[in-house]
């Protein structure tokens, strides 16, 4: 028997010290600037990630003048472009960061391609038999796990690019996002034309539980997981955060509410208690993460701003335009000029 997590419990003073435990400071929104415009000219659903490792910015989206979709990569120094390839032959729906300096991109063309990241060598490429339309990874088997346009969750190996396994799904629609909980060992996927998550056990293809979204939290369009076992679900027009502790009793723990609209990508940052969204819009927004309350507007020079990631190692934020594919890179202010002017020789 499935069993449905509980309603939201009332936001009491001991319930968000036993969510947040030690808070950090959240990052000031004041203290962003923008220091850099990339023109990728990667447009539509561009996605964006940084390897840490090797200091690189990779896009993804489509190439209007050549009419294709592919992947390009920036020095994350010079921000010059050292590589581009031609990746598929239709929308691509995800890109995702993996181990060892690798990603995966997931597209319309119904096929998934394992990519290094140096020189951008194609690794594997798996056909499926239905559009996928995310990847998430187990880290400790290398294995890929895809959802998308059927009830059945694909599994395979990114090492050796070999079939692992299916996971039998409970909605015969599919999935549109998913992420993996490896020390539960139970896969989280976001409902396509429902606002439900299901918990389903990877090893007896059981659901577990179900995140219910309500009557108003529309259809999921990204899932994060923030330490070992709480889960954002972010929508067009909300986020929530559950907690995962115990699978079968998930417990719901934030709700960042309307007038959120138009949420396209949402970013947690947790170790600066941060929550960054994009909108379709020329701005960026924070919220503070453990409380839900509303930060800043921050203007980004960009058209529609849609793909965000968060350069942890340079502590830069990277968004991405979906109008004309140029990326603003933004850096924190130094507190004193002569601290700046050091700032501009590291750059």
């Amino acid at each position: 028997m499935v069993e449905k997590a509980h309603p939201p419990q009332k936001n009491t003073k001991k319930g968000q010290k036993d969510f947040t435990g030690v808070v950090p400071k959240p990052l000031d929104p004041n203290s962003i600037t923008h220091y850099k415009t990339i023109d990728s000219l990667l447009t539509q659903t561009p996605e964006i990630v940084y390897s840490e490792k090797l200091d690189e910015i990779i896009v993804s989206g489509f190439m209007r003048r050549d009419d294709n979709y592919q992947i390009k990569i920036f020095d994350g120094k010079t921000f010059t472009l050292k590589d581009s390839k031609d990746a598929h032959r239709a929308p691509i729906h995800k890109m995702v960061l993996l181990p060892e300096e690798m990603i995966a991109t997931v597209s319309a063309d119904k096929f998934v391609k394992i990519w290094r990241i140096s020189q951008l060598g194609l690794l594997h490429e798996f056909r499926l038999k239905y559009e996928p339309l995310d990847v998430c990874v187990n880290p400790g088997l290398m294995a890929a796990v895809i959802v998308g346009r059927s009830g059945m969750i694909s599994c395979y190996s990114i090492k050796t690019g070999s079939f692992v396994a299916d996971i039998n799904g409970s909605n015969a629609e599919g999935y549109n996002a998913c992420v993996l909980l490896p020390e539960k060992n139970v896969v989280a996927v976001s409902l396509i034309n429902r606002n439900e998550v299901d918990i389903i056990d990877c090893d007896l293809s059981i659901r577990v539980s179900t995140l219910e979204g309500g009557n108003d939290i529309n259809i999921a369009i990204g899932l994060q997981m923030v330490g070992t076992d709480r889960i954002v679900v972010g929508s067009d027009n909300g986020i929530v955060v559950w907690s995962l502790a115990d699978t079968k009793n998930p417990q719901k723990l934030l709700h960042f509410a309307p007038p959120l609209t138009k949420i396209s990508h949402f970013l947690v940052v947790p170790e600066d208690d941060t929550l960054i969204l994009t909108q379709k819009s020329p701005s960026i927004s924070f919220f503070r993460f453990s409380d839900t309350t509303f930060l800043k507007s921050l203007p980004t020079k960009l058209q529609k701003c849609h793909g965000i990631t968060y350069a942890r190692a340079v502590q830069r934020i990277l968004v991405v335009d979906s109008e004309e594919g140029a990326v603003a890179v933004f850096i924190k202010k130094e507190k004193t000029n002569k601290n700046a002017c050091q700032a501009c020789n590291i750059f």
